[in-house]
């Protein structure tokens, strides 16, 4: 096998690597031949229809190079900065130090992991010297840096965990109001309003176990 594929570890692949691979293999509509066939395409840079075209042993070998990809990438721990494409990103690891704008963008993104992971990003890290979205910066350039340049493990580890830290945030809110929501109920005289502070009650308490259970 003359060529190579262009990454032949999870180490090697890139945010925005890792996104077009996890399209191919969460298409439902695509059988797990015609799927290796693409992930062959796409890991080795060529056309698919030059995939079809090779000989069934080479196709096999090209198969066993990217193997990797049936296993779980190994996730390091996250650090505070990282050099991408020759600028250093600054990373928060402190949730209390995290600006509102910061929380708020990661939440709104946070919704589909994979599609938005590049975005996501671009909350979490800060060209070194700048505050989150000061306008001193280019925010194409950081998605840009992170989704052609930043590893996928070091990707994962990132969002893994900020996401664990909102997990924690949410618990904290619930638990927070279910304490304000029972004093309202002790407080209350009507037995109508006591009944539906109840049904709120059981409802923040049902929330609090369901985030407290992927903490």
């Amino acid at each position: 096998m003359k060529n190579k594929p262009i990454a032949s570890s999870w180490d090697e692949v890139t945010v925005g690597l890792w996104q077009e691979i996890a399209e191919i293999l969460k298409d439902q509509e695509t059988d797990a031949v015609d799927k290796n066939v693409k992930l062959v395409g796409l890991l080795y840079d060529i056309p698919d229809e030059d995939a079809y075209d090779k000989p069934l042993d080479e196709f096999s070998d090209m198969l066993d190079a990217i193997a990797f990809l049936g296993k779980e990438p190994v996730v390091p721990n996250p650090a505070g900065g990282y050099i991408i494409n020759g600028t250093k990103y600054i990373v928060c690891l402190n949730h209390q130090k995290i600006t509102t704008a910061q929380y708020i963008d990661f939440k709104t993104f946070s919704r589909d992991i994979d599609q938005n992971m590049t975005q996501i990003l671009s909350c979490l890290m800060v060209p070194e010297g700048h505050t989150y979205n000061d306008g001193g910066y280019e925010m194409e350039k950081v998605q840009a840096d992170i989704r052609d340049h930043f590893r996928i493990t070091h990707a994962l580890s990132l969002t893994r965990f900020f996401f664990q830290q909102y997990v924690r945030l949410t618990v904290r809110s619930l638990q927070s109001l279910t304490r304000t929501l029972q004093k309202e109920m002790r407080k209350e005289k009507d037995q109508e309003k006591k009944k539906r502070i109840a049904e709120e009650i059981k409802k923040t308490r049902e929330l609090e176990h369901m985030f407290g259970c992927l903490a």
